[in-house]
């Protein structure tokens, strides 16, 4: 097992901590604490982050978040911030879980090494027109990109009803295919950046956390 796999592998938060790891999250700033807690509450009485048999049962069992659990929140929290209703994120996530999963671990785990390998990426491979520089030349420099974005192409059908077109992790150079295609009629959000969420979960998760005796919920 890689460092990096025992990194994962060793996450096991209680509520109270878990917590405390997503109110330092990006994220998550500029909610209120009393509405982060109801969000919270309300994310897990309709099944995200944990599936079914994974919360227990019964008065007094303790949670206990892994970084599954921490990346699907994570997830809902960047849906949240793109304008997407609770209730359709909930739903999505749920209903991708098992291809989510996997993928989520492989974003941390090639945050810089296979998929998300650094490359350098040219607009002009892109069929973009390149650059201008201030004297009116091409800007030929290529961008240097790494990382694993997720893409789902989100967008509401016709009828309101939240669908994802596509479930799939890409590299630096698809994503940016992917950001720029054209689009007719609907408009999908454009892939997360979803090496640098996990990278930035991992961080905190296995940081020195305060004890936080809060484990019943």
């Amino acid at each position: 097992m890689t460092k990096d796999e025992e990194d994962i592998a060793r996450i096991a938060l209680s509520h109270g901590q878990a917590r405390w790891v997503l109110r330092h999250f990006d994220l998550t700033r500029g909610v209120r604490d009393q509405s982060f807690d109801a969000l919270l509450k309300s994310l897990r009485r309709d099944g995200v982050p944990f599936a079914p048999g994974e919360a227990g049962r019964g008065a007094g069992f303790n949670l206990v978040y892994g970084y599954d659990h921490l990346m699907e929140l994570a997830l809902a929290f960047a849906f949240r911030t793109q304008g997407i209703l609770s209730r359709d994120f909930v739903r999505l996530i749920a209903e991708l879980r098992g291809k989510l999963r996997p993928l989520l671990r492989r974003a941390y785990l090639e945050r810089e090494t296979g998929l998300g390998a650094r490359t350098q990426v040219s607009f002009q491979e892109i069929g973009g027109a390149p650059r201008k520089t201030g004297e009116g030349e091409a800007d030929l420099r290529p961008l240097e990109a790494g990382g694993t974005y997720l893409h789902l192409a989100l967008s509401y059908m016709p009828g309101g009803v939240l669908a994802a077109r596509t479930c799939e992790l890409l590299g630096p150079e698809q994503a940016v295919h992917a950001f720029v295609a054209s689009h007719r009629n609907m408009y999908p959000q454009p892939p997360l950046p979803i090496s640098d969420m996990a990278r930035d979960i991992v961080t905190l998760a296995t940081s020195d956390i305060p004890k936080i005796h809060r484990g019943r919920i």
